[in-house]
């Protein structure tokens, strides 16, 4: 699983090779293992303290980090 980004907090950013849609990533790290879809940032299953998710989606918000975590989602589970 890489490891895309590491946050101030300590939780990471990870994209799973081969894993089940919708296009997500990971977020992982102390008190924090939750999967959030790239295109809305909805957090759709798992759990997370709020810096942790406050840091992830500052990280997102940028349009190249975004544009970075489809790219990867595509490399990563989209063969063909």
């Amino acid at each position: 699983m890489p490891r895309i980004t590491t946050l101030n907090c300590g939780a990471a950013i990870f994209i799973y090779a081969d894993d089940h849609n919708p296009p997500h990533f990971n977020l992982r790290g102390p008190d924090t293992d939750c999967n959030i879809m790239i295109e809305t940032f909805e957090v759709y299953e798992g759990e997370y303290v709020k810096q942790a998710l406050t840091e992830a989606k500052v990280w997102w918000s940028d349009e190249g980090n975004k544009q970075f975590l489809r790219d990867k989602w595509r490399e990563y589970n989209e063969r063909g």
